[in-house]
């Protein structure tokens, strides 16, 4: 089918779209333990095949002009998910655990994209529209844009613009801060031999709100700040951004399912290097994590759209970052995040020589505060880019 920006038969993007999706087979079944190879293989041939309608024209225009049917087919395919969960639960001797949750599984995937496919449709068209108004221009040059300069900008704001930071990160900061410690609290609390089944259950729910408001207090911070970088405006610390924490929310569980991969990395490596000090084994591992955060700037970007509250603009802004900056761009998301995967090494290997709690949870708080960091200094990295890109006020640095 010809390109409908250029005309002509896109065989080199076919080719590309073919080698990531054999990539990303090849990841899914390498880090998948034998035993559970065919659910894998039905899910990583279902996400395939989904992302490859998303690209067919034909799809897209029927999602357009069937916007309601679509998203309410997708909700209906979301219960179905939600109802094979229910069965499973129920009934584990009329359907097998494995067989229910990859049912669910299926479901909630398929049903997730045909109900977002409308929204991704109306980008994508919009996005052609870009892209043949871009390609009437002449290239951007590229030689303004320097990733050592860039990424040195965004890891030094929150010192050089200490008081913006303060403001709108700081209180974000502090509470995010203060997590770790009723999460140690609640557990010195916590005595399992003396509890019943309905006290551990709290419990049990506390700890994993807590962990959630930790994951949302990071969003919120992140969204806030890429708001003041890229207009140059403080957002009001009392207005809650609903509407771009939740886009944000579930974009980050669809598609940062990937980085669970993160976790089976290093026992991966374990198995194929067995004479490997661990210290060799958890630098591999964040190298290779560091590799996977870098190559998903572009998500990033698409992001950075969403909390400035225009998500239909993600691939128009895509489209003019790049031509601007080239895949250097890349190299400057890997000096933001160098730092972070670097001491994560460090923390990991110290835990490995040093037995005491105290040490280890010392590093362990550390370690969660430059993760904190790192994510709103790569956000600061690529609203500086969007704002360029888009022609937004950008922030003094």
């Amino acid at each position: 089918m010809p390109n409908e920006i250029t005309g002509k038969r896109p065989i080199r993007r076919y080719v590309t779209y073919a080698i990531a999706a054999i990539a990303f087979l090849a990841i899914t079944f390498g880090f998948s333990p034998r035993a559970q190879w065919p659910q894998t293989a039905a899910i990583a041939l279902l996400a395939v095949a989904l992302f490859a309608g998303l690209l067919a024209p034909p799809i897209r225009r029927a999602a357009l002009q069937h916007k309601r049917t679509f998203v309410w087919g997708g909700i209906a395919i979301i219960a179905l998910s939600v109802g094979a969960l229910a069965i499973t639960l129920a009934c584990p001797s009329l359907v097998s655990v494995d067989l229910g949750a990859g049912a669910s599984v299926a479901f909630l995937l398929v049903g997730s994209m045909v109900a977002w496919l409308p929204q991704m449709s109306t980008t994508m068209e919009r996005a052609v529209q870009v892209q043949k108004s871009l390609g009437t221009n002449p290239p951007v040059p590229q030689g303004t844009f320097n990733p050592t300069t860039e990424a040195g900008e965004a890891l030094k704001a929150p010192v050089g613009q200490l008081g913006p930071f303060v403001r709108v990160v700081g209180p974000w900061l502090v509470a995010f801060c203060a997590l770790p410690i009723a999460l140690v609290l609640l557990g010195q609390e916590a005595k399992p031999a003396g509890m019943d089944r309905s006290q551990a259950l709290t419990v049990l729910l506390v700890f994993l709100g807590l962990i959630l408001a930790g994951f949302l207090i990071l969003i919120l911070a992140a969204i806030q700040w890429t708001r003041y970088v890229a207009t140059g405006q403080e957002p009001p610390l009392a207005r809650v951004p609903g509407r771009a924490l939740w886009g944000w929310s579930w974009r980050l569980f669809i598609f940062g399912s990937i980085f669970r991969f993160g976790d089976k990395i290093e026992p991966w490596l374990g198995r194929h290097l067995p004479g490997a000090p661990p210290w060799t084994l958890h630098g591999l591992a964040d190298a290779a994590l560091l590799c996977l955060a870098v190559l998903a700037t572009p998500f990033a970007i698409h992001l950075t759209s969403v909390a400035l509250g225009d998500p239909s603009r993600a691939i128009e802004a895509r489209s003019r970052i790049f031509r601007s900056t080239g895949r250097r761009i890349y190299v400057g998301a890997a000096l933001v995040l160098a730092p972070y995967f670097l001491f994560a090494w460090a923390s990991d290997t110290f835990g490995d020589y040093v037995k005491g709690t105290t040490a280890q949870s010392t590093v362990g708080y550390l370690y969660l505060i430059v993760l904190f960091l790192t994510v709103i200094a790569f956000f600061g990295y690529i609203a500086r880019l969007y704002a360029r890109a888009t022609g937004t006020a950008l922030a003094a640095a």
